[in-house]
C-alpha cells in the first residue's frame, strides 16, 4: 500500500472511530510491515506502534497464505525470506544492537512524562481513573532499557562460535517497543 492511500485510508477510520468515540486513545500500525512512522498522522492524535524488527520471518513460518514456492518480496528490499528457513538462517538478522536515546519514544518521555504526571489529575483523571504508582515504575524501567551502564550479558553460539553483547532490558511489555516485539516474537515461537 502506498503511504497516501495508507494515510487516507487511516484518516478515514480515525474519523469514523472518533465520531462514536470522541475520547477513544486510537493505536495505528507504521507503513512497512510496521516499522516506519507515518507523520502524516500525527495531527489526527493517535499513538503509532512501530517496531524494528521484520516478523515474517518467523511469524508466517507456517502461515496458510504462504506460498512456498514463491518467497515473499517486498519492492524496496527485495526477497524478504525463503522456506524452509534453517535454524541459523531464521535467527540471522533478528537482533540488531539499538540505541534506545535516540528513539523518538525515549526523547518524548524524557521530555514530557513529568509535565503529564503534574497535569493528569486535573486534565484526565476523571476520564481515565487515578494515576497508577506502577505507571512510574515502568517508565522509570523503560528509561534503562538497552543501556549497556545497567548490565549486559555476553550471548555465545556453540554452532557458528558467534558472540556478541546484549545490553538488559527492562521486559515492560506493552510500552518498550522493544521488550513487546520481543514478548511477541517469542509468542509466535510458541
Amino acid at each position: 500500500m502506498s503511504r497516501e492511500d495508507y494515510v487516507r485510508v487511516m484518516t478515514r477510520a480515525v474519523k469514523k472511530i472518533r465520531s462514536i468515540s470522541p475520547d477513544r486513545i486510537i493505536f495505528v500500525d507504521g507503513l512497512n510491515v510496521g516499522t516506519v512512522l507515518v507523520d502524516e498522522l500525527i495531527p489526527l492524535r493517535t499513538a503509532q506502534s512501530v517496531h524494528a524488527y521484520r516478523p515474517a520471518r518467523i511469524s508466517q513460518y507456517h502461515a496458510p497464505w504462504v506460498d512456498r514456492q514463491k518467497p515473499p518480496h517486498d519492492p524496496h528490499l527485495g526477497t524478504l525470506f525463503a522456506f524452509p528457513l534453517s535454524s541459523m538462517e531464521a535467527t540471522q538478522g533478528i537482533y540488531r544492537q539499538r540505541n534506545p536515546k535516540a528513539s523518538p519514544l525515549y526523547k518524548l518521555v524524557v521530555e514530557h512524562f513529568e509535565s503529564l504526571k503534574s497535569c493528569y489529575s486535573a486534565r484526565f483523571e476523571k476520564t481515565y481513573g487515578l494515576w497508577q504508582p506502577h505507571w512510574d515504575v515502568t517508565v522509570e524501567k523503560f528509561l534503562t532499557c538497552g543501556d549497556f551502564h545497567n548490565g549486559f550479558a555476553r550471548v555465545y553460539c556453540d554452532t557458528c562460535r558467534h558472540t556478541y553483547v546484549r545490553a538488559y532490558t527492562c521486559s515492560a511489555c506493552g510500552f518498550c517497543p522493544s521488550c513487546e516485539a520481543r514478548r511477541r516474537a517469542l509468542w509466535t515461537e510458541h
